[in-house]
């Protein structure tokens, strides 16, 4: 082995962008280590997850789902406190952090035990909610300061890149938000009553309210799979038309992907990241060659538009999707040549080989090569 790298994210688990670069930079002959939190009850310190080993730190906090501020702040700062601790024990050769409450540890650590930080923005900080210009403006510049103090800077699309001050933005990497190619695969028969998957985050700005409405009415079949709000949890699984397969592994998802004919990346644009997310599932659609459900306000509808992959309407009319459905797809052969458009983008814009090289890139720039 050429030394450890440690991984680490304020959650219980590695979510697929990270696993991604944990698994490159085993491929280049590292010791990969998830450094996460308690945010589950029951979990053990020591674990696994697709593969890689878990050590999780702090005491426990639940998934607050942007409520309860005070219990969040001060969850927070011990977790930051734990993780300085554990990071000199497990002794890496360099961290990657995400997001903001993970880089503000290891940005510290980096700087008194010398050595390379990554910090990989998931979600940009100012961005994460409505908070008024001057908040929005003050958090930049703190997530600015810790991307100009690490030694280098990833996010997943060129959009969320310009959104970080432009004096932070010189060791900014794009690494887009793709999977390892699953393979071309022969799209599912679609005989008009659509099956929607949806994986991810589990919570209502992502149009799960109407999308469980319309299961009811028996006008879709709804597949979900993640973690997230517990009380939206206990109503997917009680709701009829609706198959909830709890929080899965990637492969998993994937495998449960491949037997529908639609996946739901609906992002209420109240929030500004939801405007700009860069979902990992739309990616994932786009390998499989399946057609994406989004709404017209998110950034990245444009290119899916362009591509003609897409089921696009307004997010206030998600109660009609099955209308916007009909409209844009209207035969199964229109389905196929839409399923068709959708791996087209995959190997023009998100192929894995691409991908990789921009991850293996991340490590050139912190001084690691193959």
């Amino acid at each position: 082995m050429r030394g450890t790298g440690v991984f680490v994210r304020m959650a219980a688990r590695p979510i697929p962008r990270v696993t991604r670069m944990m698994q490159v930079a085993r491929d280049m002959g590292f010791n990969c280590i998830f450094v996460g939190a308690f945010r589950e009850k029951g979990l053990p310190v020591n674990d696994g997850w697709s593969g890689m080993p878990i050590v999780r730190v702090g005491p426990y906090f639940p998934l607050l789902n942007g409520r309860r501020l005070f219990l969040y702040v001060t969850s927070v700062l011990r977790f930051w406190i734990s993780v300085i601790r554990e990071l000199p024990r497990l002794n890496p050769s360099f961290v990657h952090a995400s997001d903001f409450e993970a880089a503000v540890p290891c940005v510290i650590y980096g700087f008194l035990w010398r050595r390379k930080v990554v910090f990989n923005i998931h979600d940009n900080l100012a961005a994460r909610y409505s908070l008024g210009v001057a908040v929005a403006g003050l958090l930049n510049i703190f997530e600015g300061v810790l991307a100009a103090s690490s030694d280098v800077t990833v996010v997943p699309e060129q959009f969320r890149k310009k959104l970080l001050p432009k004096w932070a933005q010189g060791s900014v990497i794009i690494v887009r938000n793709s999977p390892v190619d699953p393979g071309v695969q022969q799209p599912v028969p679609y005989t008009g009553r659509p099956r929607i998957m949806f994986a991810g985050w589990l919570d209502r700005g992502r149009g799960l309210g109407e999308l469980i409405k319309l299961a009811l009415a028996g006008t879709i079949d709804l597949i979900v799979a993640g973690e997230g709000d517990s009380r939206l949890i206990a109503e997917l699984q009680s709701a009829h038309g609706v198959e909830y397969l709890g929080f899965l592994g990637h492969d998993d998802v994937m495998e449960e992907t491949r037997k529908c004919n639609f996946v739901a990346a609906f992002y209420d644009p109240v929030r500004p990241i939801n405007r700009l997310a860069a979902s990992n599932k739309i990616a994932e659609a786009l390998a499989l060659g399946m057609p994406i459900l989004v709404n017209v306000e998110m950034e990245i509808s444009g290119i899916l538009k362009s591509a003609d992959c897409a089921v696009l309407l307004p997010y206030p009319e998600l109660s009609n999707l099955t209308e916007h459905i009909r409209q844009s797809v209207g035969s199964e052969g229109r389905y196929h040549e839409m399923c068709a458009n959708a791996r087209r983008l995959y190997e023009r814009e998100y192929d894995w080989g691409m991908v990789r090289k921009s991850m293996l890139s991340v490590y050139h720039a912190i001084g690691i090569s193959e």
